[in-house]
């Protein structure tokens, strides 16, 4: 098939979305497809936009999102318009936005996260949208999901919001788990060969990715180490991503890695090392629509520690690749958690599964 990639955003930018829009549309392509992106989106009236929603955060500490904009979305859809070809198959958008008003005869799949019915409730620094960002933001979603084919979302719980708050069809929409973002992940063998050192290490190692300190969990994740050693378990973790705040002083069993740069080879390399060192990933999130950082932890035969809220419970199958915990879990929890796998002394069958399923459905 030849494929219309449609993006407002710059595709080669493997910092986006994790790098989610970097390698899709080359996953795509992988798989016999030739794909002509249309990208980037020109902001109609950019500056306007950008102006109005500096004059919301700061006259009337509201957020507003410019992206839902009709102005905007109809110009995109101008843009598609005038560079699709009468050989081209169909039109695929990661996100909504930039063929909500599109006019084709072509089938339209778009691939999302999220709804903004979900993203407006679910994440607190949505809680002081405006009320026309909210409306827009409803308002593209439902045309959307109107004018596709198929509506493609990363997790069942984003997949049920597209049914339930804007009257999807139930055979139209799909879900598919977005995958790791890591190029050249180890296969099955290497994977066996890293059990190996990692059992060979009598303590612990846990790591952490995310590039917020509280949102993620991070204090939570630091707590239960404390809990383990204090149980008499040799435990040491990773912090990647984020720093503590100023207050507070991590002790010497505690590494901390600012942000890692996908695009710098060096960076790169150390994110794998940690990888491939860790015993289990812990993820102790408020909020979290999807978590492609775990099908990353898999990719490596991590099992992961993380709530079951949002989108997560698609990626992690408890039992499986991770144990999914209460979405209010504490640190105790989590220590719990982790001393119960221990005991259970199956560490490589877990790794393994682990592994397992990112090969089978979170690549």
């Amino acid at each position: 098939m030849r494929i219309a990639h449609v993006s407002s955003f710059v595709p080669n930018n493997i910092l986006s979305w994790s790098g989610t829009r970097y390698t899709i549309p080359r996953a795509i392509a992988s798989h016999n497809n030739e794909v002509d992106s249309i990208v980037p989106l020109n902001e109609k009236f950019s500056f306007y936009y950008k102006s109005k929603k500096v004059l919301y955060r700061y006259a009337l500490n509201q957020r507003h999102l410019r992206m839902n904009e009709p102005i905007i979305l109809r110009d995109y859809a101008r843009q598609v318009s005038e560079k699709l070809i009468e050989y081209h198959d169909a039109v695929f958008s990661i996100w909504t936005h930039p063929i909500a008003f599109l006019e084709t005869t072509l089938p339209i799949i778009f691939w999302a996260y999220a709804t903004i019915a979900l993203m407006s409730e679910f994440y607190a620094d949505w809680s002081s949208l405006t009320q026309s960002s909210i409306n827009n933001g409803h308002f593209t979603d439902r045309i959307a999901i109107e004018r596709s084919s198929i509506a493609v979302y990363s997790s069942d719980w984003a997949a049920r919001s597209a049914i339930k708050d804007y009257g999807a069809k139930p055979e139209r929409v799909r879900v598919v788990p977005f995958g790791a973002n890591i190029p050249d992940t180890p296969d099955e063998e290497q994977i066996r060969r890293l059990i190996r050192l990692r059992q060979d290490n009598k303590a612990v190692q846990l790591l952490f990715i995310g590039v917020d300190w509280k949102r993620k969990g991070a204090d939570i994740a630091v707590e239960t180490v404390e809990i383990l050693r204090n149980n008499g378990i040799e435990t040491n973790l990773v912090i990647i991503g984020c720093t503590p705040p100023s207050n507070f002083k991590l002790p010497n069993y505690i590494e901390n890695i600012p942000f890692l740069n996908k695009h710098n080879l060096a960076e790169l390399l150390l994110l794998r090392q940690k990888l491939e060192e860790a015993h289990f990933f812990i993820l102790p999130t408020q909020a979290e629509a999807f978590g492609i950082v775990v099908c990353e932890a898999s990719a490596y035969g991590l099992p992961s520690f993380v709530p079951d809220i949002g989108g997560i419970s698609t990626v992690v199958r408890s039992g499986i690749n991770g144990r999914l915990l209460p979405a209010n879990a504490k640190a105790a929890e989590y220590a719990q958690a982790i001393i119960t796998v221990q005991e259970q002394r199956n560490y490589e069958g877990f790794a393994l599964s682990s592994h397992s399923e990112f090969k089978q459905r979170l690549n």
